[in-house]
């Protein structure tokens, strides 16, 4: 538990101290990249993985810090499978336009109650025994998505399932070469 716990707070310090300069990012690469380390505690829980992604123009963004945000809430999806589903879900589906991007994580896991969905994201909040962390990973999301200019939110359903909404600034050329 102390090891999760370091391990947590490392990344958390790693990805908001990264100062790299926004690049050019294939949003369903990125979140190809994102499952498949995951792909082995998704085949083990027996989940279905659906990727849409709507992409026509470039996006530009600081993809390390992004995949650290996606790959927390698709952890928690993950987790908070429901196991007395027969089919159980994850859904991630993204849109890019020439100002911002966006990314939807749908799950139809155990869900949470209004008074966690006000919680989540706050320090050390743990809203059910089920929970393998400390409380960290969807606070880093949060604050890794403000440092980038961008936010998220959930919505969720007791027992039903969760969507998790990212959204980011798409930067133009001009401000990923750091020009005014």
């Amino acid at each position: 538990m102390v090891k999760r716990m370091v391990d947590d707070l490392e990344q958390s310090l790693e990805s908001s101290q990264k100062n790299a300069p926004d690049q050019q990012v294939d949003l369903a690469e990125l979140i190809g990249k994102v499952l498949a380390d995951y792909s082995e505690k998704i085949r083990e829980q027996n989940i279905a993985v659906t990727i849409k992604v709507e992409q026509h123009v470039k996006l530009y963004m600081n993809e390390s810090r992004f995949r650290v945000a996606l790959a927390h809430v698709i952890d928690n999806a993950i987790q908070f499978s429901d196991d007395e589903k027969k089919k159980k879900f994850i859904e991630v589906l993204g849109n890019v336009n020439f100002t911002s991007c966006s990314v939807n994580v749908i799950d139809n896991g155990i869900g949470m109650e209004r008074v966690t969905e006000s919680k989540v994201f706050d320090l050390f909040y743990r809203g059910t025994e089920k929970s393998k962390g400390l409380g960290i990973g969807l606070h880093v999301v949060r604050e890794v998505l403000e440092q980038m200019g961008g936010s998220v939110s959930v919505h969720s359903v007791y027992k039903a399932g969760s969507k998790f909404f990212l959204w980011l600034p798409n930067k133009t050329v001009r401000d990923a070469n750091g020009a005014n």
